[in-house]
């Protein structure tokens, strides 16, 4: 299988960066951590910004930079996705995209151009200058002139953080399709889990410049190791693939099947047969001994007790196991006593229909 192998060094003051992993060249790969940790440097010395960046890159066959040979930022087909769109003011939208076409082929161009105009919606603003758009629609066109120049490898940095909730909301379905629809693997920057969760297939957490964990991303979201770091503790969430069965099961609801069981969520036009992701956090996820018929919570799932984790604060973290899926639970020290839990006790996962992301 292609991969993407990155061993990089570089040095500042106060500041190394230390980075070596090797993940999937397809798919979306998130790279979480804290600010400072390092997310920033580590793209930008991938797309070759970073000229006293030490070491290696390897996009599956293609070699940008080892011990005898190091391509130029130009010479690495990179589509970079800023924080700010950086979008030229004086020039339309359609003029935008095709600046990042000047190193393609006219048969590259024309296939990459209406390609991405397509998949970002743009059609109805090609002609319309940067200033007349919104701070979404502007990251579209970003993102649009990034997959125009047909990429090996696409780099996001934080694209949703200098927009507001609204603004997110409208922009995430298109970076979903972009994730969906397309074969170019990517690597997507965020401070924030539930962001990185809608996309990303594999996830790197970096700290202090260096990658402490790589894999899967409901691996690292449910290994019990992570459970205080970036992943833990009120950010604990999991991400399970689900595939929608009935619309209308219970007073609105949408019935769903997932390895190992099945959920009632909330319905937003969804479709019998799609397939969807979801994300159930921690937080959401309550335990009992007995399964109650007096609840108002309609979600109650036999599960199995895997491990307990301390986080912070006094809380504490379960890993249930129901069938092939895993859920986590965060409860109390108080409650964890109360309750006499252990490792191996069959327990039942409370989670309200409405606590269901998709």
């Amino acid at each position: 299988m292609s991969s993407i192998r990155v061993d990089l060094q570089l040095s500042r003051p106060g500041f190394a960066l230390n980075a070596l992993f090797e993940i999937p060249a397809s798919g979306i790969t998130g790279v979480l951590g804290y600010s400072g940790s390092g997310k920033t440097t580590l793209l930008r010395a991938i797309a070759g910004l970073e000229p006293m960046a030490q070491g290696s890159v390897h996009v599956g066959s293609a070699c940008w930079q080892d011990a005898s040979h190091i391509s130029l930022a130009h010479q690495r087909r990179v589509g970079f996705v800023f924080q700010q769109p950086n979008l030229f003011p004086h020039l339309t939208v359609n003029d935008n995209l095709c600046f990042g076409l000047r190193f393609r082929s006219s048969t590259e161009q024309s296939f990459a151009l209406d390609a991405a105009i397509s998949l970002l919606g743009l059609e109805s603003l090609l002609e319309r200058l940067p200033a007349t758009l919104s701070g979404g629609e502007q990251q579209r066109v970003a993102i649009a002139r990034a997959l125009a120049s047909a990429p090996e490898l696409l780099l996001f940095d934080e694209p949703l953080s200098a927009l507001d909730e609204q603004r997110k909301a409208e922009l995430l379905p298109y970076l979903e399709r972009v994730h969906r629809e397309l074969q170019v693997p990517g690597l997507y920057v965020s401070h924030a889990i539930s962001e990185v969760t809608r996309i990303a297939d594999h996830l790197l957490l970096m700290e202090a410049g260096q990658i402490v964990a790589n894999g899967p991303i409901a691996n690292i979201l449910t290994d019990p190791a992570n459970c205080t770091g970036l992943v833990g503790g009120d950010q604990a969430l999991v991400v399970i693939d689900a595939q929608i069965a009935e619309t209308d099961a219970v007073g609105g609801l949408a019935r769903v099947t997932a390895p190992g069981g099945e959920l009632l969520i909330k319905h937003d036009r969804l479709i019998v047969g799609e397939k969807l992701r979801l994300q159930i956090a921690a937080r959401d996820v309550s335990v009992a001994l007995s399964k109650a018929d007096d609840s108002s919570i309609i979600n109650i799932l036999p599960t199995r007790i895997d491990a307990i984790s301390h986080s912070t604060c006094g809380q504490i973290i379960l890993r249930l196991v129901m069938g092939e899926t895993i859920l986590l639970s965060c409860i109390s020290m108080s409650s964890l006593k109360r309750l006499n839990l252990s490792v191996g006790d069959s327990v039942f996962a409370q989670i309200k229909a409405v606590a269901v992301l998709t």
